[in-house]
């Protein structure tokens, strides 16, 4: 069974600021492939990012949070990797 996927203002907004082509491509694996399998697909972060998976896209990271118990995936953030880790 799938997870579903909850995006955050803040997710989409940063989305909408990536180059279209890669934008649609992003969204698109996010809902066909991390919403499948979240915990092996994506990698969990360490120190103060401890408990936030990182899911890779090329050059693009997107960041969410796991909720098992009502199988929900959050996305915090999207963006490129330059920029992603220091907000």
């Amino acid at each position: 069974m799938d997870f579903k996927v909850i995006w955050s203002q803040t997710a989409l907004d940063n989305l909408k600021k990536i180059e279209k082509p890669y934008r649609q491509k992003i969204y698109d694996r996010v809902g066909k492939y991390l919403a499948r399998d979240p915990m092996n697909i994506g990698k969990p972060l360490t120190g103060n990012l401890a408990g936030i998976y990182r899911y890779r896209y090329g050059g693009y990271r997107v960041l969410y949070v796991l909720d098992l118990t009502t199988k929900t995936i959050k996305i915090l953030e999207a963006g490129h990797r330059r920029e992603i880790y220091d907000k």
